[in-house]
Parts: C-alpha cells; structure tokens; sequence
C-alpha cells in the first residue's frame, strides 16, 4: 500500500512549484505593505512626522486622507492659500452672517471709540447707522475738544476775525463740540511742553509750538493755511512781536469767557512795546488775552531806560486791526498802554485798559478806530488821549475813577463819544484845550 503513494515532495519542489493566482496576488500586496512600513520608518528617523495613521498588516490598501481641524490654524491653512489670504480670513464676517458689533452694548462701544481721535471717528461715522450715532455722541467729541483747545464752551470761528462763544444748549448744531472743532482744526497752537497731546498721533493732525515767536515763523512759511494761532493758559515772554500780515491770535484756556480765559493768558515784555501791528497786518485779530508791559527799570530812576515810545500795544501804519476782549496794561512811568497811531484804524471791542501807571490810550496823527463797550479806569494820567486831528469813534464806554482826566483831548484832536459813562475822575471828565473840537452825545 506504501507502493501506491507518490514519493514525497522536496524543498526545492515545494518552492518551484507554482501557486494559484489568489496566493500570488496576497504575497505581491504583503510586499507592498511591508515596503510601506521600511519607508514610514525611515522618515521618523530623519526628523520627519511620523504619521499615527500609518499603515498595518491589516489595514486596507485604500488612499489614506487626512481631515485637518478647524481650530488649528497651522493645519488648516490650505497648501494653495498665501499668508495674506490666510490673514484676511481671519477678519472675514462669520458664516452665518452674524455682526458680533451689532451685539455689543453701547457703553463698550463709546469705550472703544474713547480711544480714537478726530480723524478716526470722522471716517467710522461712514460705516454703518450704529457707528455714525456713537461717532457724533456729545461727551465723545467734548472730550476730545476740551483736550486740545482747553475752552469749557465752544467757540465758533464764523469769518476771519469774528469768534464768538456759544453755550451748547443754544447752539443749533447737532454736535457743537464737533462742529467747532470742525471749524478751528487748522488753527496753530503754542502750548508749552504739551506736544505728545497735538502731534505724532495716529488720527490727529494738528500742529503744536512751545513759543509765540515760532508758531509766527511757522505761519509765514505756509501762505495757504490760515494764519490762526491758540494761545494756551499761561504767561508768555516773547521778544518783541512786529506783525506785518493778518494773523489771528486768540488765547485759549479754561474758565468763563468774558471773564476768566484773557486772566490765563498773559503776553509779557520787560524792554519793549509788548505787540505792534504795522503795516500789512490788516485783517489781524487778537483777543482773550492780556497785554503787558512791565520794564524792570522805570524811567524816572537814575539810569533807567526811557519808554516814551513803548507800550503794551501798538497800531500804526494805517492798518485795520480787531482787538476783542482783552486786559491791556502798563506799569511804565512814562507813554500809554494803548497806541494808535498815523491814520490806524482799529476796532476795539469788550476791553479793559485798568491800572496804568501813565495814560490809558493815546490817539494821535490822524489816527482814528471805533472803540465799544470798553472799561477805562484807575490811570495814573488821562484815561484817553486825542491829539494831532485823530478822530476815534467811543461808544459805550466805562470810564471812571481816573487820577487825572477821564478824557484830554487838545493840538486839534477830534473825536465822537456816544452813550459813555465817564464819573468819578479826580480832575474832570473831559477837557478841551488848543484847538481841540470832539463830539459828546449822551
């Protein structure tokens, strides 16, 4: 029976005898996997990720991909997307169109626009119904304006020399403080160790000097930007300041209008008339502001310099010069606080020439001006001075409690005073002498 078996089979038989297909076709796809794995392998060994879905012996062969989280942004960066594009993204609306500042409360809103400046706000009121109400809400642009200009109310630069403050209940406008600032934007400063508050300002253009005499220079160099100059609280020692163009200078503080800002803002000299507005200047305003001259020598002292010719203030050259508002004052012995003088023609509003050492003012050589509502009192000398056929023009004025004459006019000074309040002068109220020929009507 052992005879009937066929003899067994050799090694070498077994391998050289050929398989099915199927076994053929396993075997070939076995390689495959453990070539897949050798492969893997030697990439973790040279630094490489090592994938945690690699292949196993009972994996199946199909294509492997990958699904890369939302919240990771290194992985969900597509591998055809730039870095700009991958940026933008980040900024892109949400899918489902929800506006998340819609959402947010008004107070934070104001909070976040509280760090803005004027350009800034200007430009968000344009983006949608919600920006454009809190960019124009009251305290917003109040605090910012009481920032850079100081003023408790806001003032109105109706034309070119015409100012006038406006209590925000009565303003028409919308926004006064807005519109104010709106208006007074080109305007220079000079406010002393304040220039991180006006310059090098993402949203703010507005210019700041430390001294009167460099904000002048800086105005002159620039003949297409109006000439508007804020002068902040405090007391200011220039040399003497000759204005030849119409430039405005206005003093800008805290505090009552009619009262309190011209006490803030003082523009001193010690050797020479304080401002002198020559020829040229037509059109140039100052105001809110006191003018001093205050020599440290009087002149009557042994070696002392004379001041016949220095004053607090000087008009001349027959130029037109709006003074408003403002506390005018000499302490030298000897000239006037006020000069106007060879065919000049000022108006003087609302001011107060107080407490001069000599004479109020003196107007001389054809000279003229239209003086209103102004205080005259506690001189030394005359009140006011005509002479040499200057004709003013004084209306409403205060003039009172003079240690000379209220008013002196004589050597063919004219001049008319309307409804003027002229008392309580130690000498007389008006006097007349050589020639003279004014006009007094009550």
């Amino acid at each position: 029976m052992a005879d009937d078996l066929p003899p067994p089979a050799t090694a070498a038989q077994q391998f050289t005898t050929p398989a099915s297909p199927a076994a053929t076709e396993e075997r070939c796809l076995r390689r495959q996997d453990t070539k897949r794995r050798r492969s893997i392998q030697q990439k973790d060994e040279e630094g490489c990720c090592t994938s945690s879905m690699a292949a196993t012996a009972d994996d199946n062969l199909q294509p492997i991909n990958k699904r890369f989280k939302a919240e990771s942004p290194g992985e969900a960066r597509s591998k055809d997307s730039t870095p700009v594009e991958n940026e933008l993204a980040r900024y892109q609306p949400a899918s489902d169109g929800t506006n998340y500042w819609d959402r947010m409360p008004d107070e934070l809103v104001l909070k976040v626009f509280s760090f803005l400046y004027e350009y800034d706000i200007a430009t968000l009121s344009a983006v949608s119904r919600r920006f454009y109400a809190v960019s124009n809400d009251l305290n917003l642009w109040r605090t910012l304006y009481q920032q850079a200009f100081e003023y408790t109310v806001p003032l109105f630069h109706l034309d070119n020399g015409k100012f006038e403050f406006r209590d925000v209940k009565r303003c028409r406008d919308h926004n006064p403080w807005k519109e104010s600032f709106r208006q007074l934007r080109f305007g220079v400063h000079v406010r002393p160790r304040k220039n991180h508050i006006y310059e090098g300002l993402k949203g703010r253009n507005l210019k700041q000097f430390d001294r009167l005499e460099q904000a002048l220079i800086f105005l002159e160099a620039e003949p297409t930007r109006e000439k508007l100059i804020f002068l902040h609280s405090g007391t200011y020692f220039p040399e003497p300041i000759i204005i030849k163009s119409p430039v405005q200078i206005i003093g800008a503080a805290a505090g009552s209008p009619g009262t309190e800002i011209n006490r803030n803002v003082i523009i001193e000299n010690t050797e020479d008339t304080t401002i002198c507005f020559m020829e040229g200047s037509a059109g140039a305003y100052v105001g809110y502001t006191t003018l001093r001259f205050n020599p440290e020598k009087k002149s009557g002292a042994p070696g002392g310099p004379q001041h016949q010719t220095h004053y607090a203030l000087c008009i001349t050259d027959a130029t037109t010069v709006t003074v408003d508002r403002c506390r005018i004052n000499s302490t030298s012995d000897v000239g006037a606080a006020l000069c106007v003088k060879k065919g000049a023609e000022p108006k003087v509003r609302h001011c107060s020439v107080t407490d001069c050492e000599n004479v109020g003012i003196y107007i001389t050589d054809n000279a003229s001006g239209h003086f209103e509502d102004c205080e005259i009192a506690r001189n030394c000398l005359a009140g006011v001075w005509v002479k040499n056929h200057a004709n003013p023009f004084f209306k409403k004025c205060h003039i009172h409690h003079g240690k000379d004459v209220g008013i002196f006019t004589f050597e063919y000074g004219m001049g008319y005073f309307e409804k003027c309040n002229i008392h309580s002068n130690r000498i007389s109220g008006i006097e007349v002498k050589n020639h003279a020929n004014p006009t007094v009507l009550r």
